[in-house]
């Protein structure tokens, strides 16, 4: 009776094909993996700003963010226009980013945070600096990126913005920072600058990656968090008009 079987030679050149197949899709799906879990973190990070927010106006009984405490007290009014004039208007004001001490207070009651870290601390961590851009076939890709910048420079350069040194960190429970660079006028409104590091001080630390930019206006709503309608396009709006999907 024959007996039918695979020779170790056979068996070895099956193993050799299916190692050579492995290194060819595993870094691929390894890569698509990551990108699903910062956009997933992205979203849950975006839901609990807004969140955050809808439940201030709602406890201080107003539709307008900028008539909250977070603006009320000790935050500096100035205007920035798309000229890039600023105008700074109040007393006390320690610079462009306003009081951190009122965020720092209220924001832990809205924020479930285990850790903060203040201007230097924050800016010790270094992040990649990139560009988003999107063709008229609507593909994306990021270019232009640069390494050793820190949060301000960061915030400073995705938003268009001038923030302080003294800008706040919070560390969430689920290991997403939280970063806020609030406008006392934003083109004539109040606005909110969120950046978010969805994976904490893990690589890669780059923009547009692990690291996001968006904003909120006076009403609590989302908008791109670029000023000049000719900036480069927010790769946290395509997500979100894409399904979440991070196609770059």
């Amino acid at each position: 009776m024959k007996r039918f079987g695979f020779t170790l030679a056979e068996v070895l050149i099956t193993l050799g094909i299916i190692g050579v197949v492995a290194a060819m899709t595993l870094p691929s799906l390894i890569a698509e993996h990551r990108k699903q879990v910062y956009t997933t973190s992205l979203k849950k990070a975006i839901n609990v700003t807004s969140n955050m927010f809808s439940k201030m106006q709602a406890d201080e009984g107003t539709a307008n963010l900028g008539t909250t405490t977070l603006f009320s007290e000790g935050v500096c009014s100035y205007t920035l226009t798309l000229e890039n004039n600023i105008s700074v208007n109040g007393n006390g004001c320690e610079d462009y980013y306003g009081n951190p001490s009122v965020f720092e207070r209220i924001v832990p009651q809205y924020l479930k945070v285990v850790k903060t870290c203040k201007g230097t601390a924050c800016n010790d961590v270094s992040y990649k600096s990139s560009n988003f851009r999107c063709d008229s076939n609507n593909k994306c890709s990021l270019n232009n990126i640069t390494d050793n910048q820190n949060i301000t420079g960061i915030l400073s350069i995705g938003g268009d913005l001038f923030v302080s040194s003294s800008i706040t960190g919070y560390y969430a429970n689920d290991g997403i920072v939280y970063y806020f660079a609030p406008l006392g006028s934003y083109l004539g409104s109040v606005g909110i600058v969120v950046a978010v590091d969805v994976n904490g001080e893990k690589g890669p630390n780059q923009l547009w990656r692990d690291l996001f930019i968006y904003m909120y206006d006076s009403n609590g709503k989302i908008k791109n968090p670029h000023i000049y309608s000719s900036g480069p396009t927010s790769a946290t709006e395509h997500l979100m008009s894409n399904g979440w999907k991070m196609d770059y």
